[in-house]
């Protein structure tokens, strides 16, 4: 699904380039919103990306740090 979507936005993307090239006195300003609306997506998306990454790091951290808490607490009762 997430490929699907990368491709629909970058043939957008690219219908918008060319409609610009092919009339650049019409409608500027919806072409120009329309392709800073896309790059927004994008970087929303890459955002969210980092999001996620902090977030398994951050857990992957946390087991880490109980796992050697339970061999610190285990070896103290040896």
């Amino acid at each position: 699904m997430p490929n699907q979507r990368r491709e629909a936005i970058d043939k957008l993307q690219a219908l918008a380039v060319e409609e610009r090239l092919a009339h650049p006195d019409e409608d500027d300003a919806l072409i120009a919103s329309v392709l800073d609306r896309l790059e927004e997506i994008g970087d929303r998306r890459r955002r969210a990306a980092r999001r996620k990454a902090r977030s398994i790091a951050l857990g992957i951290g946390t087991i880490g740090a109980l796992i050697a808490l339970a061999l610190l607490i285990q070896a103290r009762l040896v």
